[in-house]
């Protein structure tokens, strides 16, 4: 058997770079479809025999209408394997029985909002509790013993040594070496998961662990055009230790760069239309490099002053504040005097009020 899986497709009408809005899609929207009408031709083509959504397939648990009916379009529109989709904690407002985004997609999926086992593969979904205890708990529930299932599907981070600080031991997280020890009690040859973002693949001997990585990004927190578009393949017929495949597929990308140029050059060969690109620099230089982004020709594309020059206008403003009624009203007027571009008055203002407690601490 051949497996496709997908995961963190995070459809959804994002307002940030929302692009028109036509029958209830706006452009973002448009944008994640088409990158999950990829996933789902290129997993026919693959010759697979499933597709997997591991987790988050919409962004928000109560989507529009509009964005059900264009997902049941696109998996109705599958005739030569079956498309399986998890639940994931976006799609989720309560582990109950319909409570999510998936279930309307029942017509044309098989929907899991609860363990399952379907051929070789067992998909848990997302619940609310320490990931490595619902993922134990779930396999305690339908596992029934070695050779029933050889590929775990579940919506939950993997860490290691190399994961971020702020990560390290989040709820919706599981070590990979607690993983690795789960699968091999089970006689599991590979774990496939959805949750955090960035594509990832650990292979341990017979054992391999793929992190798929988010289908389309989110923002500028999930920065560059490299880690994410993730398509993971699962093929029975390679050796153990083997048999996982990890691609990246085209689709949207949020870059970052301190100029036009340096952002046209992270971009390299990719389509500029698939690119929402943020310019961070110094205040005088954003209406320049508004006109320089500007003619990139990006899906989306926005300038904003550096944090450096959002503090240099703070302490401006702290200098010409000094004789207010209030010192909290003088820097209020002062920074709308000001006429902040860039960056918001917000921001200014917050700059204002650590520099002064920190001169008067």
């Amino acid at each position: 058997m051949k497996l496709a899986a997908i995961a963190d497709v995070h459809l959804g009408n994002h307002q940030v770079f929302s692009g028109p809005r036509r029958g209830g899609l706006n452009g973002r929207a448009r944008l994640v479809l088409e990158a999950l009408e990829r996933a789902r031709d290129l997993a026919g083509a693959r010759g697979c025999g499933m597709l997997a959504v591991a987790g988050d397939l919409f962004d928000t648990s109560r989507p529009p209408p509009a964005h059900i009916a264009a997902v049941q379009d696109i998996f109705r529109h599958v005739h030569s394997y079956g498309v399986h989709v998890l639940c994931g904690n976006h799609d989720q407002t309560s582990a109950t029985k319909g409570d999510n985004a998936i279930a309307p997609l029942a017509p044309v999926a098989k929907v899991h909002q609860s363990p399952a086992i379907v051929g070789p593969v067992c998909f848990v979904p997302f619940r609310n509790e320490p990931a490595e205890d619902y993922i134990r708990s779930a396999l305690e529930r339908v596992y029934r013993g070695p050779g029933q299932a050889e590929v775990l599907v579940v919506h939950a981070g993997v860490e290691d040594e190399s994961t971020k600080p702020f990560l390290r031991g989040a709820h919706d997280s599981i070590h990979v070496d607690a993983l690795e020890k789960l699968l091999k009690d089970c006689g599991f040859t590979c774990a496939i998961v959805g949750n955090w973002h960035h594509q990832q693949v650990w292979r341990r001997g017979e054992i391999e662990i793929a992190q798929c990585g988010a289908l389309v990004p989110t923002g500028f927190d999930n920065p560059g055009i490299r880690g994410y578009g993730g398509f993971i393949t699962w093929d029975s017929d390679k050796p153990a230790g083997q048999r996982v495949t990890a691609e990246q597929l085209i689709g949207p990308r949020f870059v970052s760069a301190g100029d036009a140029d340096r952002l046209l050059m992270e971009i390299e060969d990719w389509p500029r239309e698939l690119v929402y690109g943020q310019v961070k620099c110094p205040s005088s230089a954003v209406p320049q490099q508004l006109r320089a982004a500007g003619e990139l020709g990006l899906a989306g594309v926005r300038v904003v002053a550096s944090q450096a020059s959002a503090k240099a206008l703070a302490a401006k403003a702290v200098e010409g504040a000094q004789g207010g009624a209030t010192q909290d009203e003088a820097i209020a007027a002062w920074v709308e005097s000001m006429g902040v571009s860039g960056c918001s008055q917000r921001e200014v203002l917050a700059e204002v009020r650590d520099l002064l407690a920190q001169a008067q601490g």
